[in-house]
């Protein structure tokens, strides 16, 4: 796995790049999705991919406790008191019966939002990260865009209404999207938030990505 300072070192030379390509709305899109496919390119870790390999038990404990390839937690949610994970993971593990019969992500999604809902600390973020590295195990990738905090932003930058929505279809979305799949389009709206209105790229380089989170 690439260090903390090589991952640094990418992210750099990716953002010089994103400056000389920042002229309009339409050219920050596509500036966005080309950083990120070569940003994921160079990374030695994919969570889906991870969790695509991991038994379904395996795949559930980790999900549940946000748990990565190291045993460390995920940064998305860092900040969830233990507790609150250790009920989650209580509660899944309870339901996973359910779980493992979903269909598709949407059913999965529900199952999980339902399930947990009035536990202390766990958002809509923990919510959709803990049903997309579920739904990866059981092959049950989403086909549509789930919104929480920082893709509503993106989104909604990019002009689009999210008002009461918990989701986008991809064709709601900028045509330049439609090259990737909903989960990494989920993924772009919440990094590039800043840098589709204004260039902003600062919260680029304090972003992590799906798959080096």
């Amino acid at each position: 796995m690439l260090s903390d300072a090589g991952l640094s070192g990418i992210k750099k030379v990716i953002i010089l790049d994103m400056k000389k390509q920042s002229q309009n709305a339409s050219s920050r899109i596509k500036a966005s999705i080309r950083n990120y496919l070569l940003l994921r390119k160079k990374s030695p870790r994919c969570e889906v991919e991870w969790f695509e390999s991991l038994s379904f038990k395996e795949a559930l404990l980790n999900a549940a406790l946000a748990k990565n390839w190291d045993g460390k937690r995920f940064s998305h949610q860092y900040r969830i008191k233990h507790k609150s994970l250790l009920a989650a993971k209580r509660i899944l593990l309870k339901a996973s019966p359910a779980i493992k019969k979903s269909r598709n992500f949407d059913e999965l999604f529900s199952m999980i939002e339902n399930t947990l809902g009035n536990i202390k600390g766990i958002g809509e973020l923990y919510v959709y990260d803990t049903a997309l590295r579920i739904a990866a195990n059981q092959g049950h990738l989403p086909t549509k865009v789930y919104l929480h905090a920082g893709t509503r932003k993106g989104a909604t930058s990019l002009g689009i209404d999210c008002r009461g929505r918990k989701y986008l279809n991809v064709a709601d979305l900028p045509k330049p999207f439609s090259v990737l799949p909903p989960y990494q389009i989920e993924d772009v709206l919440c990094i590039y938030k800043s840098f589709f209105v204004s260039s902003s790229l600062a919260s680029i380089e304090s972003s992590n990505c799906c798959f080096v989170k």
